[in-house]
């Protein structure tokens, strides 16, 4: 009797790109975006590393929850990522946006505070280059977007255009140890990040933008 091998065809998600063997759709993709499944919310945020305070990390939970009640109430298609999309590839969210007529890639990031123990504040705005372990930050992810929580909604950016500013003033910003001074590069005592600190108002100089509000 001759045995017959499984031929396994490797395809990519055709709105991810992620890999989906023998389909045209990953499951998450399928679900959220061809059988229009209400889906979950964000998952609880769990990173930061076991330095990361609680406010930090509710604030960011927040902002992910805020996003994605704009798109469910605005009935608008919208998937959390997986685990792996959320840790290794720095994405929080697919989304079809209607003016672009495609679907992107979204990371979300919330106010921040100048200092630990002060108010959130939308005139200031972090970048991550180096994560808390010494790898490759948000900004060198595979998100197409990134989205500054506002206090009015969300201004959303490009991200690639944005990785084009950061590395046009690497080298020129001062490294301080003082969180919340713009136009530097911060890093924290015991911890391998390194974070790039902007006015909001930079964000500006940007071309592929566009907000959302509440």
């Amino acid at each position: 009797m001759v045995k017959t091998q499984k031929i396994v065809i490797r395809m990519n998600c055709s709105i991810c790109h992620c890999i989906s063997y023998h389909h045209i759709f990953c499951q998450p993709c399928y679900h959220a975006f061809v059988k229009r499944d209400q889906g979950h919310p964000p998952s609880k945020i769990v990173g930061g590393g076991i330095l990361a305070d609680f406010r930090s990390l509710s604030l960011g939970q927040t902002a992910e929850n805020r996003f994605y009640e704009y798109y469910q109430f605005h009935h608008r298609m919208i998937r959390c990522s997986t685990k792996y999309e959320n840790t290794k590839k720095h994405y929080d969210f697919i989304v079809f946006e209607d003016h672009l007529k495609k679907f992107v890639k979204i990371e979300v990031k919330s106010m921040k505070a100048k200092k630990r123990n002060m108010e959130p504040d939308a005139s200031i705005v972090y970048i991550e280059i180096l994560n808390i372990e010494g790898f490759a930050g948000w900004i060198y992810g595979e998100a197409d977007y990134i989205a500054f929580q506002t206090f009015s909604g969300f201004m959303v950016v490009s991200r690639k255009e944005l990785l084009v500013l950061v590395e046009h003033y690497l080298v020129k910003l001062p490294y301080v140890t003082e969180s919340g001074v713009e136009f530097s590069l911060y890093g924290r005592f015991n911890r391998k990040d390194l974070v790039m600190v902007f006015p909001f108002s930079i964000l500006n100089t940007i071309s592929d933008k566009y907000c959302l509000t509440n």
